[in-house]
């Protein structure tokens, strides 16, 4: 399948093994393939220019059950992406969208879902594709509320007087925060399972699964930790470099009996500070809502770190 433009021809090659340099992590081939054997069937979409060969952008879509077509299938957000600096008029990401729906039409998609990244990763792009998709019929199925802290100034600035008396308290009692190692991860993972199993919830990957993203993606996963004085582990950070801009937490938390303490603040305050020494502008802190609906705590929470809010979409789209 083809799209005619004024500047050539692109063409829809799909699981050829195309790719493009500087993409999202969620949207490389090697994260797609830490996922492929548990999904029905996987496609991997390329835009490739026919004169250059050079691969304008990719989406990827995983059959979770028959019919049923998900981008992602794992991962924060799937979607369309552009590679950095491609730039096409909505008219060609129209024809790019009906391309890749015909394609997945003839494989035997009956319904199409996309989850779109925050707003506030690439502003332009994603609201174009907003544009594209809601024209082309897709609709919003679920709106989000994503939180993320633009790297600009001290941490300690921007936080409200409480939480700069609880990294204060922190310091006093002895806590000190570094980087883990690699062989340490399974530690983090260990404190914020715990965590989590405290509130009542499981976390969405297993330790096993997280290593294989390791592995496969050793530049992306970075852990951060809390320790007491003798050396005790009371709070992780697990966290992604989605790309050179972009560092996401993915998980963080802290074990029993240390909350008054607020580890995770002096975490932040950390972590933070890595973004300012790896130039890296956002550090992302996830949703605050669970199928739209807010967690005002977690809400306030954040804000109180210097977080701000952008919208984080899901579009669906019956195809018939």
């Amino acid at each position: 399948m083809t799209v005619t433009g004024a500047d050539d021809t692109i063409d829809l090659v799909v699981n050829d093994g195309s790719s493009a340099p500087g993409l999202d992590v969620f949207h490389t081939l090697e994260f797609q393939a830490l996922h492929q054997s548990v999904a029905h069937r996987t496609f991997s979409c390329a835009f490739r220019r026919r004169r250059s060969h050079a691969i304008l952008g990719v989406a990827h879509f995983h059959e979770s059950s028959e019919g049923r077509f998900e981008s992602p299938w794992r991962g924060s957000f799937g979607g369309f992406a552009m590679a950095p600096g491609v730039r096409l008029p909505p008219s060609q990401l129209d024809g790019l969208v009906s391309a890749v729906e015909s394609y997945l039409r003839d494989a035997g998609a009956k319904d199409l879902t996309l989850i779109l990244p925050p707003l506030v990763y690439h502003p332009d792009e994603t609201s174009v594709w907003i544009n594209v998709l809601l024209r082309a019929g897709f609709s919003i199925r679920a709106c989000e509320l994503n939180q993320a802290i633009a790297i600009t100034g001290a941490f300690t600035d921007r936080l409200d007087a409480g939480n700069r008396k609880q990294i204060a308290k922190a310091v006093r009692a002895r806590l000190t925060c570094r980087p883990l190692a690699p062989e340490e991860y399974h530690l983090a993972y260990a404190v914020i399972e715990a965590n989590r199993h405290k509130k009542g919830h499981q976390l969405s990957m297993s330790w096993a699964a997280l290593w294989s993203m390791c592995e496969a993606l050793p530049a992306c996963v970075r852990c951060f930790g809390v320790h007491r004085d003798d050396g005790a582990l009371i709070a992780a950070a697990i966290c992604l470099r989605i790309n050179p801009s972009v560092l996401y937490v993915f998980y963080w938390g802290e074990i029993g009996g240390v909350e008054s303490l607020s580890p995770v603040t002096l975490l932040a305050n950390h972590v933070y500070n890595y973004c300012v020494d790896e130039r890296i502008a956002l550090l992302d802190l996830g949703t605050s809502t669970l199928n739209g609906v807010p967690n005002e705590g977690l809400i306030r929470y954040k804000r109180h770190l210097g977080a701000g809010e952008s919208l984080k979409l899901t579009l669906h789209k019956a195809l018939t």
